[in-house]
């Protein structure tokens, strides 16, 4: 956890959102960082607490505007108290010469929901992790997250749920695309302990492979200390598929078009899960600009 510490030591930005209990914010709240200039190092930290009973929708975007090699090091720290629910997307657009890294640490009390969605296709190095802690019985969460990587981008998500005690729920799905010479990696861990009886917990990372050139490691892990639970996960990694592509092009599709339309539907699963409407519409068409990429070949 180098990165985490030299934010704590440096930390030069700080972001605080506290919903009192039995609270319900309405409107989404929007938390954009912009990196500029050159070479420049920001430092950032987050903080989401959540009281009894109450709900949010809360975004975390990452844009650049005229940046170039800059290093954005982000901590954000979520605390759910009973009940809290809180939907949380994240999504990391920076031009693709920066480097972003970003650490979230989430604890979770009884009864409490936590939703997240992160969507990254910028940046020259891409690093996320996330580490879940469901401290009391009966919590719920979802991780869905989906990487878009081409030309010389290299993107990786570590994920580490721990159920630490029993009737808690976990459901994640990451899906990555890698075109050019990109490498992605996924590293997606289910932590069961001895009292996470009667846990539920599912874990599927699914990758696309565009080029021959590009490289996927992905390690989904599962540690189970309890008895009577249910766990799964999984990985694949693939290709397009010829027969569809020969499907859209009998009915009169280019090559191109054929195979922007198997992309974006790959993809679609991921972007129908925001519930902000315009946010998913600018992700769709910043996924549709991304399959019309050369670097992706």
């Amino acid at each position: 956890f180098f990165f985490p510490t030299m934010n704590t030591a440096m930390t030069n930005d700080l972001a605080v959102v506290m919903v009192e209990s039995n609270t319900k914010v309405e409107n989404p709240i929007h938390l954009l960082h912009i990196s500029t200039g050159e070479r420049n190092l920001s430092n950032h930290r987050v903080f989401l607490n959540l009281g009894e009973g109450s709900s949010a929708n809360i975004l975390e975007e990452y844009v650049s505007v005229d940046a170039n090699k800059n290093f954005t090091n982000v901590v954000t720290e979520v605390s759910l108290a009973t009940s809290a629910n809180l939907e949380h997307l994240k999504i990391q657009r920076e031009n693709t010469t920066c480097f972003n890294i970003g650490f979230t640490h989430v604890q979770q009390e009884k009864n409490s929901e936590y939703q997240y969605c992160g969507i990254s296709t910028g940046g020259h190095v891409d690093r996320q992790d996330m580490v879940i802690s469901q401290m009391g019985k009966g919590t719920q969460c979802s991780l869905d997250g989906l990487t878009f990587l081409s030309g010389n981008q290299t993107g990786g998500f570590y994920s580490k749920i721990v159920h630490d005690l029993g009737e808690g729920i976990s459901k994640q799905l990451h899906k990555t695309i890698v075109g050019g010479k990109a490498r992605s990696v996924f590293n997606g861990q289910i932590y069961v302990k001895p009292d996470g009886h009667l846990s539920n917990a599912s874990q599927s990372n699914k990758n696309l492979l565009l080029s021959s050139k590009g490289r996927i490691d992905t390690k989904p892990q599962l540690e189970i200390f309890a008895d009577d639970v249910k766990c799964s996960h999984g990985a694949t990694v693939g290709q397009l598929n010829d027969e569809e592509i020969f499907y859209l092009r009998s009915r009169g599709l280019s090559d191109a078009d054929a195979r922007k339309i198997l992309i974006f539907g790959f993809a679609s699963e991921i972007i129908s899960l925001i519930s902000i409407e315009s946010l998913a519409s600018l992700m769709r068409n910043e996924i549709l600009e991304q399959t019309g990429n050369e670097n992706l070949l």
